[in-house]
């Protein structure tokens, strides 16, 4: 019985570390993915011959492109001044002045207008492009630093903070000189003791900074305490809680032995890490722990920037290293949520993917409508600019295309920890139901992320109402593949039923033609059981049924026969009595020849 239970221990714990790298290597797939989709978007540098450059200028600054928008460029010149002459000429026959509106001013003036668009349309371009790619960048930072931007980015430290620092440290000092000072009793009496001045630090949100490069400070080992076990709690002096022991252990030897060991009089936070590369996997691999930290505080208003989990959420510990994250998370097998990692992973995964094709797909477009400009431009003086305005509006489109996508996907990244918090709660009285209704709306929102490029769109190509409707369609798409996947069904059901039936009816058409021989026999056998002639009858009726069928025919010949030469007989005897009748009847009869 123990082996077996000792046995199974060690599978669950294979198989939520299974799970768990399975996970890790999901999250590092969206981590390489929205990385890329960084530099396609031109919010992050590429190398390009050892210099950091923009994606889209690696192509618009190629050397061939150059000399194509050259040629195209001198083409775009002498269609301008065709035109001009075209509409000129058109102008001249047009003596209603009905057809041809513009006047001989507005015709040079689009002249000199189109030559200059298509002189300085190099320069416009990369300034578009430019600004698109700074704007994208400032919008990134933004929701890199939002969450920090809550809580002021330095504190100060008041003479009461530092007075109960230095009231938590002296009983950490006293309790640490005791010869049994690492014996559970007494790190437990201890940290009950130190409990509620904890509390009082950590309502002055002492304890909302994670000290990072301050490591040998007074605030920074008392994060470490803070950190260990729930301060809202007494600790059972007979528990044992190694992290804890070892924070105030290490806590009283810097007292003792460290003469650096002091207070800090304000703190700044250091972004030490590039917290927007890979940040998206970060997070889906951190929303599974919002309800599993060993120290239970933090699952009651967990988010990525608290104490806890924001050094894993920064980089500056791995989130995908199984030993970090258990000695502060219960990775079990329903202590960790694995379904939301697992499933929205996929789904972000997914739909991230389209999002970096369509950023590719963006720089392509941009580079086409940059060559194609001349053509458009050419025809100005002949339409007064109409097709260069649909050019222009294309040209934005494509600039903008991408900023829905990359907001909505920053804003998932939010919502996700925002969701899979504990005090979010949709079904109050079913745990399981609350689950369910956190998922649908965690693959909403991710759904949600694809269509919203085409509602900013929407807004500059003036079919905003439209888009939007499209946007918020999530329930159509949903059905939509339900459809396909349910048309894709039922012709392969169709396929495999006229198969089946197509077998099953020349089966019995077979039967029944086969079936209604030996029926006929069958029937003719009763019959003949019936007959008198009984038994040897009956066999000679039921086994010599060929045979009865042959003379059938040969009797039935016969009566044919006999039918005819009865016939001849009667037409023959009519003809004699007619001829007897025309003779006046004097003589004998004439008599047919016997047979």
């Amino acid at each position: 019985m123990i082996g077996a239970l000792v046995l199974s221990s060690i599978l669950l714990i294979f198989v939520n570390q299974i799970l768990f790298a399975v996970e890790a290597l999901e999250c590092k797939v969206i981590d390489f993915i929205y990385n890329l989709f960084e530099i396609f978007a031109g919010i992050q540098y590429m190398q390009y011959d050892g210099e950091p450059t923009l994606f889209v200028d690696v192509f618009f600054k190629n050397p061939v492109i150059t000399t194509v928008y050259t040629g195209m460029a001198l083409i775009g010149f002498a269609m301008s001044f065709g035109f001009a002459i075209v509409a000129v000429v058109r102008k001249l026959f047009d003596s209603t002045g009905e057809k041809v509106k513009a006047t001989y001013g507005m015709i040079i003036t689009n002249l000199f207008k189109s030559t200059i668009l298509i002189f300085l349309m190099t320069t416009i371009v990369s300034a578009t492009i430019l600004a698109s790619s700074t704007l994208m960048r400032s919008i990134d930072s933004l929701f890199d630093n939002a969450e920090e931007l809550t809580d002021p980015s330095t504190i100060t430290f008041s003479d009461e903070d530092r007075a109960v620092m230095m009231r938590v440290v002296s009983k950490i000092g006293n309790y640490t000189l005791n010869e049994s000072s690492n014996n559970r009793y007494n790190i437990n009496s201890c940290f009950n003791d130190i409990r509620a001045d904890l509390q009082t630090l950590e309502n002055e949100r002492v304890f909302n900074y994670t000290y990072e490069g301050a490591e040998n400070t007074w605030q920074y080992a008392l994060l470490q305490i803070y950190l260990a076990s729930d301060i809202d709690k007494s600790v059972p002096l007979d528990q044992y809680n190694q992290q804890l022991t070892e924070a105030i252990m290490d806590c009283g030897y810097q007292i003792q032995y460290e003469g650096t060991f002091a207070p800090l009089d304000s703190y700044t936070r250091l972004n030490t890490t590039d917290k927007s590369s890979g940040s998206l996997g970060r997070t889906i691999m951190l929303a599974g722990s919002m309800t599993s930290a060993i120290n239970s505080k933090y699952n009651k208003d967990g988010h990525l920037t608290d104490a806890l989990r924001r050094p894993f959420y920064v980089g500056d510990k791995n989130c995908y290293d199984w030993d970090e994250m258990t000695n502060v998370f219960n990775i079990t097998l329903f202590g960790w949520d694995h379904l939301v990692i697992l499933v929205v992973g996929w789904f972000v995964m997914w739909e991230l993917a389209k999002i970096m094709f369509n950023a590719i797909a963006r720089v392509f477009n941009i580079i086409l409508l940059y060559i194609t400009a001349p053509g458009f431009l050419a025809v100005m003086p002949l339409d007064d600019g109409g097709k260069f305005k649909q050019w222009t509006l294309a040209f934005i489109i494509q600039s903008c295309s991408l900023l829905g996508s990359f907001i909505a996907v920053r804003l998932m990244v939010m919502f996700i920890p925002i969701v899979m918090a504990r005090n979010f709660v949709v079904v109050p009285d079913s745990t399981f139901g609350n689950y369910v209704a956190k998922l649908l709306v965690l693959c909403g929102i991710v759904f949600t992320c694809g269509k919203a490029s085409g509602m900013i769109s929407g807004i500059l190509a003036d079919q905003a109402g439209y888009q939007s409707i499209m946007a918020g369609d999530v329930g159509s798409g949903l059905a939509e593949k339900g459809r396909s996947f349910a048309g894709s069904a039922l012709k392969a059901g169709a396929k495999a039923g006229f198969a089946v039936g197509a077998g099953a009816i020349n089966l019995a058409a077979d039967q029944t033609k086969y079936g209604r021989k030996a029926n006929e026999k069958f029937e003719n056998f009763q019959q003949s059981i019936k007959d008198k002639g009984g038994f040897t009858k009956a066999a000679r009726s039921g086994f010599s049924t060929n045979q009865q069928d042959q003379q059938q025919k040969e009797e039935e010949s016969k009566k044919q026969n006999d039918i005819k030469s009865r016939n001849q007989d009667d037409f023959q005897n009519k003809i004699l009595e007619k001829l007897d009748s025309l003779g006046g009847g004097g003589g004998d009869k004439a008599k047919m020849p016997p047979k």
